[in-house]
């Protein structure tokens, strides 16, 4: 790891050891004897998780899409919503899991419903979305257990 930290310093790397040292922080590694370079070391999943959602590249940004509408409202005639706001959607895209398609999910629990984003295929990963009933035949039934373990 430390060798590919020094060959490549634009990527993030973290060591999740899973509770099997009790080194706190991160841990300062060498492969020179000189220059030592700091990999964060993750404890569990849900610091996993958060180091995760911090430093992946590129980071996914939500865009509202009119059709969708934003809280429920404006919404183009026989389009499913967006219930929240960007800022909110924003929120749960960051969280949000997929399968081996270009769509990702969510569990919006505020609205008690499960959102689902699109990818827009653009350079900047950017997905647009909008919110779907729990019952939905649209969230795969192996996304809904994952989401709900969560």
């Amino acid at each position: 790891m430390s060798e590919r930290i020094t060959k490549y310093n634009e990527n993030h790397y973290a060591l999740l050891n899973h509770h099997a040292c009790k080194i706190q922080g991160s841990i300062q590694v060498s492969i020179d004897g000189i220059n030592s370079r700091p990999i964060c070391n993750l404890q569990d999943k849900v610091s996993l998780k958060q180091w995760v959602i911090e430093n992946r590249l590129p980071q996914r940004i939500f865009n509202l899409n009119l059709k969708h509408g934003e809280n429920g409202r404006g919404n183009y005639h026989g389009e499913s919503p967006l219930m929240c706001d960007r800022k909110e959607a924003q929120e749960l895209l960051i969280t949000a899991i997929g399968d081996k398609t270009e769509r990702l999910f969510n569990l919006d629990s505020k609205h008690n419903m499960y959102i689902i984003f699109y990818s827009e295929t653009t350079p900047i990963s950017s997905y647009h979305g909008y919110h779907v009933d729990l019952k939905s035949v649209k969230v795969p039934n192996h996304i809904k257990k994952r989401l709900e373990i969560n």
